[in-house]
């Protein structure tokens, strides 16, 4: 009788089955260019026409700003897509 429960339990110790990897993690940052901190213009001036030209500056930077977020949006959507994907 010991012999067969020996036999047995070498039997069990002998599994084939691969042990399952671990979860790979992949970091992934955006590209640099979208990582350049926006440029707050300064007031230059004292008069109403220097101040709407201001204005405009802080538009347009603000546009510039707005744009790059999308991109990192766009860039980050994009890599959870691609992640599914696989």
């Amino acid at each position: 009788m010991m012999l067969s429960l020996a036999a047995l339990l070498t039997a069990c110790s002998s599994n084939n089955t691969p042990e399952p990897k671990a979860p790979e993690v992949i970091y992934i940052a955006p590209p640099a260019s979208l990582m350049v901190p926006c440029v707050k213009p300064k007031m230059r001036g004292e008069t109403w026409a220097d101040l709407a030209e201001h204005a405009i500056k802080l538009s347009d930077e603000l546009t510039i700003c707005n744009r790059r977020i999308e991109a990192i949006k766009g860039f980050v959507t994009k890599q959870q897509n691609d992640l599914k994907d696989r």
